[in-house]
């Protein structure tokens, strides 16, 4: 039980967090690019057929592809289960859902970009190079910056060592999303491909996406104070 409230305190933090940034993101031009992109993908949502699905569905994506960090995996799952339960073929399901956590992993990477430069421009950045995991991304990136982001945005590793190094590299913020979104979006085509082919009832649908985030947020939170342990580093 006090794990659970733990876990819900995190996803309640992480959501206040990207909310206080917001005011400071809307000064900056690129960053009100996002919301724009925002706004278009969300009446993308809207008018779709299955829209009590996809516009929560964006919506929770947007933050959980940010350094908000939510959870998306098991979004994705639901997502899926639910699209599928209705007149959606197979593909049609991992596509849709791909396609909406692409875009909200692209608006996602223009934000991130944004408030790290913010960061950058107060010589922060620094501090967060220092991190062992960015210094060992740091060789990788040199050689092929666009592969790397593409790479840590599909498989399941710590990305963000790869906005930190992209910020410092001066990377172009064109490229940084679009490589974010490609991996993003292939990453949830495999997620949302798994939830469309194993079809659970609704009530283990909404018991399964409350014990994964639950399991998810506890993890992480066990990893992160362990590093925070170890290295007294602060990652936003």
């Amino acid at each position: 039980m006090v794990s659970e409230r733990s876990a819900i305190a995190r996803i309640a933090s992480r959501i206040v967090r990207a909310t206080v940034f917001l005011p400071m993101l809307l000064r900056h031009r690129k960053a009100r690019s996002a919301v724009y992109l925002f706004a278009v993908a969300l009446a993308f949502c809207a008018l779709h057929d299955s829209s009590a699905v996809l516009v929560p569905f964006l919506i929770w994506m947007v933050p959980g592809t940010s350094v908000a960090m939510l959870p998306g995996e098991p979004a994705a799952l639901a997502a899926a289960q639910m699209l599928r339960s209705g007149t959606m073929s197979i593909p049609e399901t991992a596509l849709t859902v791909a396609f909406i956590a692409g875009m909200a992993a692209g608006i996602s990477a223009i934000a991130d970009h944004a408030l790290l430069t913010w960061v950058r421009e107060r010589d922060r950045v620094q501090t967060l190079m220092d991190h062992p995991i960015a210094q060992r991304v740091l060789s990788l990136f040199d050689t092929m910056p666009f592969a790397t982001i593409y790479l840590f945005s599909f498989l399941p590793l710590p990305f963000f060592a790869v906005r930190v190094v992209s910020i410092a590299a001066r990377y172009p913020i064109e490229r940084y999303s679009l490589a974010t979104a490609l991996g993003r979006f292939c990453r949830y085509f495999v997620i949302a491909l798994l939830g469309a082919v194993f079809i659970l009832p609704d009530w283990a649908i909404i018991g399964a996406f409350v014990l994964l985030v639950v399991a998810f947020l506890v993890i992480r939170n066990r990893h992160q104070n362990g590093n925070d342990n170890s290295e007294n580093v602060t990652i936003p």
